[in-house]
């Protein structure tokens, strides 16, 4: 019987046939993924050509995206079928930088040449199609059987042949079926673009909170340095270390595409701790992975074997810079690490009383290890919030116990981001500041503070555009910190965007109505608009909230611009009041001066500012509140004095 004319490609002891989607090795049957034999299909039909990476990913997967760690294990997946086992390829070169060529000799072959070995089953006989050779029959039957006993055995055998026939083609669709899920699923890990990393659940009686996030926060400082995968700040994940949190409502709340949700038990040093990988959207398991007693000999074993796990998951095709961030170890004193995830437990609580506590566990930490990079870091940041007091110059140690932290290891980017900090809104070295920023933010690009203050750096300076830019981008990477969705408003209310600064700080109060800084925000921008009743209403609702002193002064300005002079009086006689007891209120004084109209003594309370290196001086140029001082050359000349001028 004659067939349809075949096309196939021939390598080695291979044939593939691209119409029937099927790879034989001697007649064999070998079993492939569907995007496995695309792969191969896509470089056999190139054979002895490049195929760039990108060709590559665009053909196999035409209708959607994929990363290049996906395509390495697809080929990854070939070498190991088409029997490479390492040395010179066989079949398949690697060409760093460009991509992927098939070496070996293909032979195309068509029509009758290529035809399949292929079985008809009828109810009378078995007929065997094979390759022609010249002169020979097109088929042949089997020969009959003609004793009766005889056919009786060979009914038998055809029954057996059959269940044989069976049960290969249901093992060979379950092989099928498992394999393409587990591509599935490997495609979807790949895919994971955002995660958030919960805090360890302690399954002890009486588990200490702090390990529980100190393993989260250690998974999270070495997952951020991976290049295109989104990590949630510690910040953002403490709060959901309760053990009855729904790990799929917290990915939900946070919006990301996966959550790490793990467990962990104590037997003295050693650790158990159970790790899933579940995606937001499902809710099914993409990764699992439990480390025993065996693995997690400490807590240093536990992290380096979970994050070089759960990375090679997510990110197959890590750098070797990556590869050596996610083994890098601080100290190996597990006493001075436990101090130090303390510390951190504390300074992520972001209030005076766990400010006070963190210094006290970074020192001692520090105390037992005098080398202890990431304890100096800690400590610094500390100190560079000043217990959590805005309006207080930051205290000038912070510079040094960063410079000793970077001395020690240059490559943490909270270091880096607390000198940058420093050179910018203390020492108004611009320049200097914007190169920390930049090898912080290259050093873990999903560190939001480093983001988050880069972009006030930026807008200091008049850079407005790339200011919001870069606190859009903490905000991506922290969407629900409501000083990052505060500050984004303010950011746009710098560049007197004011519409849109107002629906941004609406935008945060949506999701915490008591949070005073964005009734403050909220007050300062209806001010610059003229909406002087609504600017007071925000402002005082926002000083029920917290006692600041930044409430006095913007009240105290909302009111001199709005006609009240005595009520903006009364607000300055705060504000002196509060200076005797705390010195540093130079600049905002100078603000209800500038409302008032009152030009001299702005001057003065702006050059005692200087003075002092007072950090909101920073945002000199851009502060709408003294753009009635603009024209006055005395503006100018302390423009030129703090480096800001064009």
């Amino acid at each position: 019987m004659n067939q349809p004319a075949q096309h196939c490609y021939e390598f080695g002891p291979f044939r593939l046939d691209p119409a029937e989607r099927v790879v034989r090795r001697e007649g064999e049957v070998v079993a492939l993924t569907p995007k496995v034999f695309e792969t191969l299909l896509v470089l056999v039909e190139s054979s002895g050509h490049i195929v760039s990476k990108d060709e590559l990913m665009g053909r196999v997967w035409p209708d959607a995206f994929v990363d290049e760690g996906t395509l390495t294990r697809n080929v990854s997946r070939l070498r190991s079928v088409l029997g490479e086992n390492g040395g010179a390829p066989q079949y398949i070169e690697t060409v760093p930088k460009r991509g992927y060529r098939f070496v070996a000799g293909v032979k195309e072959v068509w029509g009758e040449e290529a035809g399949l070995i292929l079985q008809k089953h009828t109810r009378s006989r078995v007929v065997i199609e094979e390759e022609q050779e010249e002169g020979k029959e097109e088929s042949r039957p089997l020969p009959s059987v003609a004793p009766a006993r005889g056919l009786r055995r060979w009914k038998l055998s055809r029954t057996a042949v059959a269940l044989l026939a069976l049960s290969a083609v249901l093992a060979a669709a379950l092989l099928y079926f498992l394999l393409e899920r587990q591509e599935r699923r490997t495609e979807t890990v790949a895919g994971v673009r955002s995660i958030a990393v919960l805090p360890f659940k302690s399954l002890d009686a009486g588990g200490d909170e702090y390990l529980g996030l100190g393993m989260a926060d250690a998974l999270i400082t070495k997952l951020s340095s991976l290049r295109q995968l989104v990590v949630r700040p510690t910040s953002a994940v403490r709060k959901y270390s309760s053990l009855e949190q729904d790990p799929l409502q917290a990915g939900r709340e946070q919006r990301v595409d996966a959550v790490l949700d793990a467990s962990l038990q104590r037997d003295g040093e050693r650790l158990r701790v159970s790790v899933r990988l579940l995606s937001v959207g499902d809710g099914s398991a993409l990764w699992a992975y439990e480390c025993d007693e065996q693995q997690c000999t400490d807590i240093f074993a536990a992290q380096d074997s979970i994050s070089e796990k759960v990375a090679a998951a997510l990110r197959p095709a890590l750098t070797g810079e990556e590869r050596k961030r996610l083994k890098q170890r601080q100290t190996e004193n597990q006493a001075a690490y436990q101090l130090y995830l303390k510390g951190r437990y504390f300074w992520n609580k972001r209030t005076p009383e766990g400010f006070e506590k963190a210094i006290a566990y970074f020192q001692q930490a520090i105390d037992l290890d005098p080398r202890y990079a990431q304890a100096y870091a800690g400590l610094a940041d500390c100190y560079m919030l000043n217990g959590g007091n805005p309006y207080a110059r930051p205290q000038d140690s912070a510079k040094l116990v960063a410079k000793r932290a970077l001395a020690l290891d240059d490559t943490l980017a909270e270091a880096h981001t607390t000198l940058a900090y420093y050179e910018g809104a203390i020492e108004w070295n611009w320049a200097e500041a914007e190169r920390e920023f930049r090898r912080a933010i290259n050093l873990n690009p999903n560190y939001a503070t480093a983001r988050h203050w880069h972009a006030y750096h930026l807008a200091a300076m008049g850079n407005l555009g790339e200011a919001i830019a870069e606190i859009t981008r903490a905000q991506e990477i922290d969407p629900l910190s409501l000083i990052i969705n505060t500050d984004v408003g303010h950011i746009l209310y710098l560049a007197r965007q004011y519409d849109q600064a107002i629906t941004a700080y609406r935008k945060a109060l949506e999701l915490d109505p008591n949070f005073s800084t964005a009734h403050l925000r909220l007050g300062e921008a209806y001010t610059q608009q003229g909406r002087y009743e609504e600017a007071l209403a925000e402002l005082q609702q926002g000083r029920s909230l917290y006692r600041d002193p930044a409430f006095i002064i913007a009240l105290g300005y909302t009111y001199a611009v709005s006609g009240h002079r005595g009520e903006a009086q009364k607000a300055l006689a705060e504000v002196q009041a509060l200076a005797q007891q705390s010195p540093g209120q130079w600049y905002h004084r100078a603000l209800i001066h500038t409302g008032l109209g009152e030009k001299d003594q702005a001057f003065d309370w702006l050059r005692q500012a200087y003075d002092h290196h007072y950090g909101p001086l920073a945002l000199y140029k851009v502060e709408p509140m003294l753009d009635s001082l603009r024209s006055d050359p005395r503006y100018t000349d302390l423009l030129r004095r703090l480096s800001l001028a064009p």
